[in-house]
């Protein structure tokens, strides 16, 4: 580590901008990461927090692609694709300390360690990752996560890169969605249409972003709109959006920011949030070429200049970062790895200037840079 970096990161530790967030958090907030040793590791959300071993047991390549979601019953469930190429699901319960385990086949459908995607809905827990033969897989666990067969979904083969980034979603209407870059660089999608068959349909032309770049969907918090926007990072390095839908022609996203502010490809981490149904708020967050964690907000009058919330230099540009929200509270959380530690980020909702607190939690040469993270609230 360099002097410079040694220095940024003592004037760093933390950082605390003021007004730091009023109310309590009410349920508690972890992120979780596979470390160097490939064992799974937690870094509490709280000031002054330490990163602690949360399973021995199992073991992926380190820097892992890891989802963890808050079940309906408030308890937590967390995703990785195992050595043996097929889920490993990590599940809490009031009557069972720590995480219990269980492996699901098939085994060698995707390459240990890909990124994963767990969403939380209505119907149960889905489960959705990139196939070593280019196919995006989705599993639906039911209401609880239990060893037995489990249903799969699936796009044509030959349409994803092994290592793509996947954004889930779910509709009331329609169920489960899944987006991704394919590998010629345009924008998929796949769900259910009016029939109910599972369908893999193009949402923009050719060419657009890196595949198997980062890509986020935003929901419309308005059940008679039920809009969904997808945001990515362009070759051109501007942040887009686009609508969920196939394209039309001429295809038209809006640009939400200037050329060269992202990376292409980028890692995303994006949520809509209150008041509902209007105004339509949203945030987008991303590390800058700068390596700074910077937003792109929407607070209901349309897009804001992306702003850096963190000094450079705090985050691998472009790597993943992971987020978390609480409906009864006006903060995003956000995560991610760098300098060998674990950054928390507070983000206040409110108009500009904008509020955050930024905290670190220590892991002496345990976790790498830009290692895949996730972030939950969950009944502990």
């Amino acid at each position: 580590m360099s002097t410079a970096t040694a220095a940024l990161l003592l004037a760093l530790t933390p950082i605390v901008t003021t007004p730091t967030p009023a109310k309590a958090v009410p349920l508690p907030l972890t992120g979780f990461v596979v470390a160097n040793d490939g064992r799974i590791y937690q870094a509490s959300g709280t000031p002054n927090g330490q990163l602690s071993l949360a399973d021995g047991t199992v073991t992926v390549p380190p820097g892992a692609g890891i989802s963890a979601i808050r079940q309906g019953s408030g308890y937590l469930a967390l995703f990785l694709i195992g050595t043996h190429g097929g889920i490993v699901a990590g599940t809490t319960a009031y009557n069972a300390p720590g995480l219990t385990f269980t492996l699901f086949g098939p085994s060698g459908v995707a390459t240990p360690g890909t990124k994963i995607s767990a969403i939380s809905t209505p119907e149960g827990v889905y489960v959705s990752f990139p196939g070593r033969n280019g196919s995006v897989y989705t599993a639906l666990f039911g209401s609880q996560i239990k060893p037995g067969p489990v249903a799969w979904l699936s796009t044509p083969p030959g349409l994803a890169p092994s290592t793509a980034s996947i954004a889930a979603s779910w509709d009331p209407t329609t169920g489960p969605n899944v987006v991704f870059v394919g590998l010629d660089g345009a924008l998929y999608s796949a769900g259910h249409i009016a029939t109910g068959a599972w369908t893999t349909t193009p949402i923009s032309p050719a060419g657009v972003a890196p595949p198997g770049g980062g890509v986020a969907v935003l929901s419309d918090p308005d059940p008679d709109r039920n809009k969904k926007r997808v945001v990515y990072a362009g070759n051109d390095g501007t942040l887009w959006e686009t609508v969920l839908g196939p394209h039309p022609e001429p295809w038209l996203p809006q640009a939400i920011s200037a050329a060269g502010v992202i990376n292409p490809g980028a890692e995303l981490a994006a949520t809509p949030y209150g008041p509902k149904p209007d105004p339509w708020y949203a945030a987008v967050f991303f590390a800058d070429p700068n390596g700074a964690i910077t937003v792109a907000a929407n607070l209901g009058s349309g897009w804001l200049t992306p702003t850096p919330l963190t000094p450079p230099g705090l985050a691998q540009p472009g790597a993943a970062l992971a987020l978390a929200t609480d409906p009864e509270y006006p903060v995003i959380y956000v995560g991610w790895c760098n300098n060998y530690q674990w950054w928390w980020l507070y983000w206040t909702i409110s108009p500009p200037p904008f509020q955050r607190s930024i905290y670190t939690v220590r892991s002496p040469n345990l976790i790498r840079d830009g290692a895949n993270v996730t972030v939950a609230k969950w009944n502990s």
